[in-house]
């Protein structure tokens, strides 16, 4: 494909680690994507800095219109730590979610990612085994891989 190529930057869907919609405009598909899927109530997982864009009310919306009902997570600092990713699991688990659609960044891909796998098997960041797999959707492409980065807060107890 040619650098100048007007297609490069067109629609696109990949299958591979997960599934992924790219491209302009592919966001609004997202609340039909989850009703196939069999989602109905998506924890949706962004970062501090991408709570109050337009595209999370975008995204929200789409979910709405599908008969969906969603929440917001954004708790996620530039580089997650362990408990960011817990209130995350928290939240995803008192709000009887079935999905978490993260977006907003790497880091916001990442805690979703590691909410998603600590809430599926039931303990701290920490102690997840280090082969899990859940899916991650980025309008980007981006961060879409099977690994999560989360920083751990060690505390000392020495006086």
């Amino acid at each position: 494909m040619p650098p100048n190529d007007p297609t490069m930057l067109g629609a696109k869907d990949w299958g591979f680690p997960v599934p992924i919609a790219h491209g302009p405009g592919r966001l609004a598909e997202i609340g039909q994507r989850c009703v196939k899927m069999g989602s109905s109530d998506p924890l949706v997982v962004t970062d501090r800095g991408s709570h109050d864009l337009p595209f999370i009310a975008q995204l929200q919306s789409s979910l709405l219109e599908a008969g969906l009902k969603t929440a917001l997570h954004s708790d996620i600092s530039p580089s997650p730590v362990d408990g960011e990713i817990g209130a995350g699991r928290a939240d995803f688990l008192a709000g009887g979610h079935d999905a978490i659609i993260a977006t907003g960044g790497g880091s916001a891909m990442d805690g979703g990612k590691a909410i998603c796998l600590t809430a599926r098997h039931g303990r701290c960041p920490r102690d997840v085994p280090r082969r899990g797999r859940c899916g991650a959707l980025s309008e980007s492409g981006s961060r879409t891989g099977r690994t999560a980065e989360v920083g751990y807060i060690y505390t000392s107890s020495a006086t």
